[in-house]
């Protein structure tokens, strides 16, 4: 996993996809956290988006109320190489992903 450096919302970004919750690549990566629940105050892990980022798929999650920080907590992590991430790109010409 890496941790939220720079700005940590990527929501404002052009480069985004949202994954299904039973997507396979976004299963993988919840599978990355020590725990995936995390619970505070009701508040746990929320998947964000999936962010291209110097090339390399990233996905996003947050933590609105870290039990630890006890704050928002941002954490990427790298999807998997190869074309699971790439299966859900839409064909060049669509608006929903653009090319940096």
């Amino acid at each position: 996993m890496l941790a939220g450096e720079g700005d940590p919302n990527p929501l404002y970004r052009d480069n985004i996809l949202n994954l299904e919750h039973n997507d396979p690549e976004l299963q993988r990566a919840w599978q990355r956290f020590p725990d995936p629940d995390a619970d505070c105050h009701g508040y746990t892990w929320e998947y964000l988006a999936t962010e291209l980022i110097h090339e390399q798929w990233i996905h996003v999650f947050v933590h609105e109320l870290h039990p630890l920080e006890l704050r928002p907590v941002y954490v990427r992590v790298p999807a998997s190489p190869g074309d699971i991430v790439k299966s859900c790109v839409p064909e060049v010409g669509a608006s929903s992903v653009n090319s940096r």
